[in-house]
Formats: C-alpha cells, structure tokens, sequence
C-alpha cells in the first residue's frame, strides 16, 4: 500500500519565508535583492516544517538545501529536501527515499511614497 504524503506547497512556504526577509527599501531604491537577515535558511526551514504535521509523527524535518534568486525575473526559487525513508518499510536495500522539490515566490512591491 503506497501512501500519500500531504506536505502540499512546502517548498512555495519556504520561497514565501525568503521572500519575506528582503529588504524592501533597498529593492524599491535601487532594485538589488539582499536579505535583512544575510542568513535567511531558518526562516525559509521554519516555513516548510509548519506545514508537515504527517512528517511530524515519523520525526521527518524538512531542510532548506539552496536558496535561488534571480533578479531579473524578481523571483527567489527555495530548494527544500526530506529524507522519507521512516514511512517505507526497511527490506535491506540501499535505496534513496530523499524528495526534493522547488517552490518559487516572486518579489513584488507596493508603490512607495516619500
């Protein structure tokens, strides 16, 4: 029996974490993307795992492996990964149960006013 495992827009949760540690004025002034934060991996990780509760009971962590920014398409692209191999029975094999997936979230500001 395959199960299915419902950790649907995790890695959209974890580009919207990202995306939520720009620094505004920066990009508004002068259109560069810089984390307040220079390090915004906890944030994006905090993201994704809130939405795993199933991963939760088999203590699967989702990890942030890379962080994209593309500052032409003023989007950020968040890898995340989790190891799934609690959930499947252990038949001796050597196999890898690692999912990766990518969520994207685009950078879009209000019109500011001084």
């Amino acid at each position: 029996m395959c199960q299915r495992v419902p950790w649907l827009a995790v890695d959209d949760l974890a580009a919207l974490a990202a995306a939520r540690d720009i620094l505004v004025r920066l990009y508004e002034n002068e259109g560069y993307v810089q984390f307040a934060d220079q390090v915004p991996y906890w944030r994006a990780r905090e993201y994704a795992n809130s939405n795993t509760h199933y991963l939760d009971q088999y203590d699967i962590e989702v990890e942030v492996v890379d962080i994209l920014i593309d500052e032409a398409g003023d989007t950020i692209t968040v890898r995340v990964s989790a190891d799934l191999a609690p959930l499947f029975p252990d038949f001796d094999l050597a196999l890898d149960h690692t999912v990766v997936r990518e969520g994207e979230a685009q950078v879009r500001m209000r019109a500011w006013m001084p």
